[in-house]
């Protein structure tokens, strides 16, 4: 299918340019919403099928609020990655929320499996679209809760949408992930079992074009990750192959986990258990919901893109 409109927000980031270049390559027309001030992508030049729109999403002016009406769907992927509580409301939720007062026609939602409850699950217990989110939301960081608050804003909107739920982002230059433990210098200090939730670019943008261009069912929850995931000791290899790491102290999941409990989860980050348990936790991630409902998706290989150049 191809021909439609799509506006995209945080079109300029990590995410939103692979997201605009798919929508490209499928034929799509690119309404791409950036920050005032913000220089579009050298790549970008000359194409006249991506239109750039200066934006303040916590108050869209008509420009963006005619790019969203024109839209067929709109992708929503601006947000903060890392940042205080008050800095999350400022920079995800307000936007969040006034994107949803308008309302698009269709909406698709870039979201995080940091919002599941690894916590209730058994050791190599899997988790998929079924599973809970997490329960004790105020012992994790503030980007979880804001993701948490997201999406249930979007589900209290009415507005037909796709939620991707999305796995570790990484590619070329971006390889480095906090599943994989403590980074101390060049040494890690972490688990080497258990699947590693990994999403390449290409997958996540595949994926939001592939809801783009698809009606929900209401508002559905898609899981997006790559195929044949790399457990966390054949990674750091790999890390070390490349010499981003030259070490690697294998600790067990548990042991950081029962001193978290002593401390009664009092103490920073990874000395509070909901947060030991969705980073390090040894737990598999089927995609055969995006796969069945989003695809065809093109299968990216982990080491080759471990073998790129930064």
């Amino acid at each position: 299918m191809g021909g439609l409109i799509i506006s995209i927000t945080g079109a300029g980031g990590f995410l939103g340019q692979a997201a605009v270049l798919e929508a490209r390559r499928r034929g799509h027309e690119v309404r791409a919403l950036l920050r005032s001030g913000s220089r579009p992508p050298a790549a970008w030049a000359g194409d006249a099928g991506i239109t750039v729109v200066a934006a303040d999403l916590s108050d869209p002016g008509q420009a963006a609020r005619q790019a969203i009406a024109e839209a067929d769907c709109l992708l929503h992927l601006a947000a903060r990655m890392t940042g205080n509580d008050a800095q999350m409301r400022e920079s995800t939720l307000a936007p969040t929320r006034a994107l949803l007062a308008l309302p698009p026609r269709r909406l698709v939602l870039a979201s995080s499996m940091a919002v599941y409850d690894a916590g209730t699950l058994s050791p190599h217990g899997r988790i998929d679209e079924s599973s809970g989110t997490e329960q004790a939301a105020e012992l994790r960081d503030a980007y979880c809760r804001a993701k948490l608050a997201q999406e249930a804003a979007v589900l209290q909107s009415g507005v037909s949408a796709w939620i991707l739920r999305i796995g570790i982002l990484y590619g070329a230059g971006r390889l480095w992930n906090p599943h994989l433990g403590q980074r101390i210098g060049r040494l890690v200090v972490g688990p080497g079992k258990g699947e590693l939730p990994l999403c390449h670019i290409r997958t996540a943008a595949a994926a939001l074009i592939g809801a783009a261009v698809r009606p929900s069912r209401g508002t559905e929850i898609v899981n997006v990750v790559d195929d044949a995931l790399p457990d966390r000791k054949a990674y750091i290899a790999a890390l070390k192959a490349r010499g981003d790491v030259a070490c690697h102290l294998p600790l067990e999941w548990r042991i950081p986990h029962f001193f978290a409990g002593l401390l009664q989860d009092r103490g920073p980050g990874l000395l509070r258990r909901p947060v030991i348990a969705a980073r390090l936790k040894p737990l598999s991630y089927p995609n055969t919901h995006m796969k069945a409902r989003l695809g065809p998706i093109p299968a990216v290989d982990w080491r080759a893109v471990m073998e790129e150049p930064a």
